[in-house]
């Protein structure tokens, strides 16, 4: 099979495993509050199912991130109950939660080097299978690169670039949930449409579920198929987009 093939094979695999119709990520009655003080997120609980991008809305310091993070245990929440397929998320090693589920920040980090040495990292970390070259090329197609930029190094990157970078380098672990927090934050127009459109591909050809934090409404309507606004706590979801729009007072 030549190189081609086998990226066009390892691409059209990724993340098709069968699953039963159980949620991917579930929140139940969960709180949390920082350094024992008072609950930001109370009795919060909310569902995203597979192949379903769910776009979270909310006012800033009102929880959003904060929400993500417990979705893989960057922060660990006071009560309640966090489900990973059915599965308590403190019931999974950390390690094996954080390649399930993914977060990836607003500033998107690279190391100094090339653009393919940041993307074998998941490698050294994961222990992953080494056909390496055709899963890193795989992973810049679906987000919109190509090989070319394989040994362009971080630095001459664009803000644009670097966020499709820091977001092929997480699906090298093939992840069930992603978790993307403002991920146009640094972005222009241009840029975010790309995203957008990498971001939709997944969804079509993966089995995977995305919760997404924005405060970007345009980029909000044109990604999401579910929309929740949090506050004063807790999530409700708005059934047509300008409602959740409108949360937002914009």
């Amino acid at each position: 099979m030549n190189s081609y093939k086998k990226t066009q094979a390892f691409a059209n695999n990724f993340g098709k495993t069968m699953y039963n119709k159980h949620p991917f990520l579930e929140f139940r009655n969960v709180y949390f509050g920082y350094n024992h003080g008072e609950n930001i997120l109370h009795k919060l609980s909310l569902t995203a199912w597979e192949k379903e991008i769910v776009v979270i809305l909310g006012q800033s310091g009102y929880g959003k991130s904060t929400l993500l993070k417990l979705g893989n245990r960057l922060l660990e929440a006071s009560d309640g109950t966090i489900l990973y397929k059915g599965t308590d998320i403190h019931t999974i090693s950390p390690l094996v939660l954080r390649k399930e589920i993914a977060y990836l920040s607003q500033i998107p980090c690279l190391l100094e080097g090339t653009v393919e040495s940041n993307l074998l990292l998941p490698f050294r970390k994961n222990e992953l299978p080494h056909d390496m070259k055709n899963q890193i090329i795989a992973m810049l197609h679906l987000t919109g690169l190509n090989e070319s930029f394989l040994q362009r190094p971080s630095h001459e990157l664009s803000v644009g670039e670097k966020q499709r970078i820091a977001l092929a380098r997480t699906l090298i672990n093939r992840p069930s949930v992603l978790l993307l927090d403002e991920p146009t934050t640094a972005l222009d127009e241009e840029n975010s449409r790309i995203l957008i459109h990498s971001l939709k591909q997944i969804i079509r050809e993966n089995a995977i579920s995305m919760l997404v934090v924005t405060h970007q409404l345009d980029f909000a309507k044109r990604l999401g198929n579910r929309f929740l606004v949090l506050e004063n706590g807790r999530v409700k979801e708005i059934e047509r987009p300008e409602l959740a729009f409108a949360k937002e007072e914009l």
